[in-house]
């Protein structure tokens, strides 16, 4: 999946920019160990929550490299729970590469996603946002939803399915929460306009939802070459998707397509209240990028 031609040498850019601000702070861990392991995970991606971040926060009438920190922030966070998730799961590979726990052991996994939150709260601790508090509680409240979407996600097992409600609210929480946290906390760097920083909250939220159902989908019809991991892990897991619960008395995917189109176009809807401009054009080409990707 590559970035939308339009302006891509600009957002080609950012994302060094955002690699340089990730590698600087994993360089900050003293313990060699645990930093080699950090670098392994924090390598690589396609930097898309950090990237909306900072096209958020020019969206909303700043610059966009005045987000680097908590764009940076949200990207340690989003790492350090896709290490834990693979520990969770037994997956081996991530990205296309041996998962960090498969390599060095589940010790030294947990502590490699302990030691990026801390980085990732230090990131916001050091960030020149209009009001830090409300950066702070934005953040904070992100990772307790993502903790508590995992927990619902481990607890639906044979003996605690969740309806289709249910289901959409772990999502939500696990997903689509980080992914609108991304965009406020961009948007808190340029403004202190509720409605700007809500409408591009509710854009990411929206777009979480459609991204994951569109995940679901090629969890079956993917390949390990185009997802970076093996198909089908969730349902050898057991875990529950939007193909195993969300629509089981009608056609599974056409119902799971119907979902990401109804997102999607909530999404935009939501965009389209922040004031036009070219990043906010930006923000809608990474958001059709993500749900129409065969990969």
């Amino acid at each position: 999946m590559s970035l939308p031609r339009t302006r891509g040498t600009e957002l080609a850019a950012l994302r060094e920019a955002i690699n340089e601000r990730l590698e600087s702070a994993v360089s900050g861990i003293a313990s060699p160990r645990l930093r080699t392991s950090a670098r392994h995970v924090v390598e690589g991606g396609k930097r898309i929550r950090p990237l909306l971040a900072l096209m958020a926060c020019g969206a909303a009438g700043g610059r966009p490299l005045e987000a680097l920190d908590p764009a940076g922030a949200v990207e340690l966070l989003h790492v350090a729970s896709l290490v834990h998730d693979d520990i969770m799961d037994g997956a081996d590979l991530r990205r296309g590469r041996r998962t960090l726990h498969f390599l060095h052991g589940t010790s030294a996994a947990i502590l490699a996603g302990d030691a990026l939150v801390a980085l990732a709260f230090r990131l916001l601790a050091e960030s020149d946002t209009l009001n830090k508090d409300l950066t702070m509680r934005e953040f904070s409240s992100t990772y307790l939803a993502l903790c508590e979407g995992q927990s619902d996600d481990i607890d639906a097992d044979g003996a605690h399915l969740l309806d289709g409600e249910a289901h959409g609210d772990m999502v939500r929480k696990k997903t689509a929460e980080l992914l609108g946290s991304s965009l406020a906390l961009g948007a808190m760097c340029a403004t202190r306009d509720a409605r700007v920083i809500g409408a591009l909250r509710g854009f990411g939220i929206h777009l979480g939802m459609a991204y994951q159902a569109k995940d679901d989908l090629l969890e079956i019809t993917g390949d390990e070459q185009t997802l970076g991991k093996r198909p089908g892990t969730d349902l050898r897991n057991g875990r529950q998707t939007y193909l195993t619960i969300a629509y089981p008395e009608v056609d599974t995917a056409a119902g799971v397509q119907a979902l990401v189109a109804q997102e999607t176009s909530e999404a935009l809807r939501r965009l389209r209240e922040v004031p036009p401009s070219p990043w906010r054009d930006q923000c809608e080409s990474i958001a059709l990028m993500l749900v129409e990707r065969e990969g």
